[in-house]
């Protein structure tokens, strides 16, 4: 395995982008927003100040939220956006996003040792 940092942030032979439904145990890398925290008596939408770029292992595919392991976090800092003390999903922790939010965010897959293996189990599944 590669060391902290590599494993999503280099993009290598080793990640394809995800043109089609992931299956369980497929490793993802994807981008998404971070949100200022809400004030109470605040009104109107969050401020996006930056986006996190998160890698996971699928757990299960039940509903429109796919079940992720959290592999590692890192925030990409923007223009705008402080560094975080504290980035908001934190590795070893499992998450749900939904699939479209995952996939409006650049998704990648990391690719099998052997994709013939990925290609039975998703001919079996149909």
């Amino acid at each position: 395995m590669a060391k902290k940092n590599d494993f999503i942030s280099d993009l290598t032979d080793d990640w394809t982008p995800l043109t089609e439904d992931p299956i369980v145990s497929d490793v993802i890398r994807w981008q998404e927003p971070i949100f200022a925290p809400m004030k109470p008596n605040q009104r109107g939408k969050a401020k996006k100040i930056g986006d996190q770029l998160i890698a996971g292992e699928i757990l299960s595919l039940a509903g429109d939220a796919p079940l992720i392991y959290v592999m590692e976090v890192e925030q990409i800092v923007g223009a705008t956006g402080p560094r975080f003390k504290e980035l908001p999903v934190k590795p070893g922790t499992k998450i749900k996003r939904r699939h479209t939010t995952i996939l409006e965010g650049d998704c990648h897959r990391l690719v099998w040792k052997d994709e013939g293996v990925r290609d039975f189990i998703i001919s079996e599944q149909k």
